[in-house]
């Protein structure tokens, strides 16, 4: 998370603000469709955890192998999609800078090239996840964020064009990273490499990839629209605007990201095993630790978003403070759809989940280009998508209450509760920081927002956490202090 977001500060400079909205524009394809990597990851991790809570490991290769196949035919669908839609419009819609044109279309090649790669690896990721291998997780992901920020500390030695350097050398990061994680997973037994062609495991596989990569396209749609609505109305230096908006966004959503992605193994072996009350109390636990991650962390970002993003920024493009803010209570509103995807995901039962969500949220876009027509500032993009949002999980929770168990009322009295007395107490302690402790000097601000974390962290055990999990906290804690003792 560091790491990016000085990754990000060094890339502005680098890059400018014209060039570095470029190529968030344009390369925003990367950025947006790299959580579609994810959610591919978990459709196959999805299998092959139900056949890990049945002890098949036979079964288990078979959804391997035929998963291959399966993402082979997405990337190459993917290709040429979106290389056909994407040069029709930068030659006919996107507005860009004289001259910038060639940039454009290096940079999109580039990018789709990537994501190509990304999605061919995305069974042998899924591999890693649904055996619980976080610490390789994490190391690649840090080696990762390395890379890409020596690829940007290189761009000052170069004498070639800086925007195009910067993409090839991010295609080159992600292709060996691609290749580490192929290399690695060679170890597991399910991963043994054979011709192996069973219909049944074929269709279940197809339909349920078919419709994650349905709802996945709509989410890229809507986000990636949103930015070339945006375009239309404030050109690429309110796109540079959104791009550190959107990197504060992608270095807290981390911290709750890795949370669902330590937690779903075990919520999907629980869909094959557990009754669906107890993956439900499961669900509920990991949905209330998402919103805390996400909460901590945002409210002191959001009161002292102008210091931050000084110290951060050597020059604060207009309306960044403003887009930081309102994308970051667009990231709390996204915590909500973390249980239910899940539970339509580990129940299997994607159909009218994935048609209901997609057709509400695509609505966001004539919702945006109206509002942004009518003269509104142009932040309200991400006012249009919170709201929408929310009338989308209405929806949804009375579909999961109908087809996967999940129980409205307890929802309430369980979650619900505790994250508004959650939201009552960071907005409370928020204003009282932002109304009496608000000073101009960085070192005082980072001392301030580590007491107001801490001080988050007290309230929430003291009034939000229910008795069992305070003894459950209680006991890692004490855990791991008497382990270091020794």
């Amino acid at each position: 998370m560091i790491i990016a977001i000085y990754s990000a500060r060094v890339l502005l400079q680098t890059l400018g603000v014209n060039n570095y909205g470029l190529y968030n524009l344009v390369g925003g394809v990367v950025s947006i469709f790299s959580s579609m990597k994810g959610i591919f990851a978990a459709s196959v991790q999805r299998f092959l955890n139900y056949e890990k809570g049945k002890a098949n490991v036979e079964k288990e290769n078979e959804i391997f192998n035929m998963s291959i196949y399966i993402h082979l035919g997405i990337s190459l669908f993917f290709l040429i999609i979106v290389e056909i839609l994407g040069l029709w419009y930068i030659y006919n819609k996107m507005v860009l800078p004289a001259g910038a044109l060639g940039d454009a279309l290096f940079v999109f090649h580039c990018s789709v090239l990537a994501f190509s790669v990304s999605i061919i690896t995305v069974p042998y990721d899924a591999v890693v996840i649904a055996n619980e291998k976080m610490k390789f997780y994490a190391w690649v992901s840090i080696a990762e964020s390395v890379l890409k920020l020596a690829a940007i500390f290189l761009l000052l030695y170069l004498p070639y064009n800086k925007i195009r350097v910067y993409a090839l050398l991010i295609l080159v990061i992600a292709v060996a990273m691609r290749y580490v994680s192929v290399v690695y997973t060679k170890k597991f037994p399910e991963c043994k490499r054979k011709r192996v062609w069973n219909k049944k495991t074929v269709k279940e596989l197809t339909t349920f990839a078919g419709w994650n990569f349905f709802g996945c396209m709509a989410f890229s749609l809507v986000e990636e629209g949103a930015n070339l609505i945006l375009n239309i109305f404030g050109g690429v230096a309110v796109n540079a605007v959104r791009a550190i908006a959107y990197q504060v966004k992608s270095a807290v959503s981390q911290l709750s990201t890795n949370v669902v992605t330590a937690s779903q193994p075990l919520l999907f072996q629980e869909a094959a095993t557990a009754s669906k009350e107890t993956f439900w109390s499961h669900a509920f636990i990991q949905t209330k630790a998402v919103y805390y991650f996400v909460i901590i962390t945002t409210t002191p970002i959001f009161v002292y978003a102008p210091q931050l993003l000084s110290l951060w920024l050597d020059e604060v493009p207009d309306n960044s403070i403003s887009f930081v803010r309102v994308v970051l209570i667009y990231l709390l509103i996204m915590t909500f759809q973390k249980p239910l995807d899940i539970g339509f995901k580990a129940y299997n039962k994607m159909v009218k989940y994935q048609i209901i969500d997609s057709s509400v949220i695509l609505l966001s876009l004539p919702a945006i280009y109206l509002v942004l027509n009518w003269g509104l500032p142009l932040y309200w993009a991400f006012i249009v998508l919170s709201i929408v949002r929310l009338i989308d999980y209405a929806i949804l929770f009375i579909l999961a209450e109908k087809t996967i168990g999940l129980n409205i009322k307890n929802f309430f009295l369980q979650v619900f509760s505790s994250i508004c007395y959650s939201t009552i107490l960071s907005v409370a302690v928020g204003y009282f920081f932002y109304k009496w402790l608000n000073y101009p000097q960085w070192y005082t601000i980072l001392i301030l927002v580590v007491i107001m974390v801490f001080i988050l962290l007290v309230l929430f055990y003291l009034f939000t956490f229910s008795k069992k999990e305070k003894d459950l906290i209680s006991k890692i804690v004490f855990s791991k202090i008497f382990k270091s003792k020794k």
